[in-house]
């Protein structure tokens, strides 16, 4: 007999009710394996502690109506989902109620909050975006604050002055055109990026031989856009003029043929004489940037 037989055999050998055949052969075994010895001991052992545990006499409510007879219960600490789903219903409702109520009035108060923080988080992004593309640590130049010059504010005057020559930008510049003495030239482009329009602006200067250390060669920020005031060559003119209005065209939006006269206004220029001292073979030149 192997050790599975045996320990099969084991529960009815404690019982006294194997037949003595295998009984003998179980006993052989158990003799000459020791496993199978200790695990029939521990059998045996648990059998008699529970035998000699001290009996308990059934109380007579349970022999008369055992399925009437309460059991006594384990008192255990309540949790919030018992608590809860003791309440009454009505309170309950008005709880669920008032919390619906206070997420609505929050998400209220707080939604615009979140979402000003977000459009300035953005629009600061956007503007270092912008300022890293357009502008070199090499060749940014600072830009001022200011307020527009008198005879700067209202662009309505320019065509009341009289002797002055207003005209819209044409592409084909006159060679031979020249200014006279203290003449001011005034430039005013309309762009939706006037701080990426002052950059191609500088570039122009740059490229007629006009230094940065001028007076007011990297431009000042006003209400409404950004305006250049500066003292430049005569010669200087011509060239920036034509600069200046290939510029404007090239900012300007795509428009429909019904509203051709719009892109024309995109640039306009005109010219009069100063009313203040300007040094001989030098003029004036105003451009204003005004956001569209």
């Amino acid at each position: 007999m192997d050790c599975f037989e045996t320990q099969n055999h084991m529960a009815e050998m404690i019982d006294g009710t194997l037949i003595s055949s295998v009984r003998t052969e179980t006993e052989i075994h158990l003799k000459s394996c020791e496993n199978c010895a200790k695990k029939m001991n521990r059998i045996d052992n648990l059998i008699q502690l529970m035998h000699s545990q001290p009996r308990a006499a059934i109380p007579n409510e349970l022999r008369s109506d055992p399925l009437a007879f309460k059991l006594p219960t384990i008192v255990r600490n309540k949790g919030l989902k018992t608590i809860w789903n003791e309440l009454p219903l009505a309170a309950r409702l008005v709880f669920e109620g008032l919390t619906i109520a206070l997420v609505v009035i929050t998400g209220i108060q707080v939604g615009p909050i979140i979402r000003n923080i977000y459009e300035d988080r953005m629009d600061k992004k956007l503007q270092s975006m912008i300022a890293a593309e357009d502008l070199s640590a090499e060749e940014e130049t600072p830009l001022a604050l200011g307020k527009l010059n008198e005879d700067s504010q209202n662009e309505s005057e320019f065509a009341s002055d009289e002797g002055d020559d207003h005209h819209h930008a044409e592409i084909n510049i006159d060679p031979d055109l020249q200014v006279g003495k203290s003449e001011v030239w005034r430039f005013n482009i309309k762009t939706d990026s006037p701080a990426l329009v002052r950059t191609k602006i500088m570039k122009a200067f740059e490229e007629v031989g006009i230094k940065k250390e001028t007076a007011g060669y990297g431009g000042f920020q006003a209400p409404g856009g950004i305006q250049f005031d500066l003292i430049v060559p005569q010669t200087a003119i011509p060239q920036l003029k034509a600069q200046l209005e290939q510029l404007a065209h090239s900012q300007a939006p795509i428009v429909e043929p019904a509203n051709h006269n719009a892109s024309r206004d995109a640039f306009t220029w005109y010219k009069n004489r100063s009313k203040k001292p300007i040094p001989s073979g030098t003029s004036r030149m105003v451009i204003w940037l005004s956001q569209m």
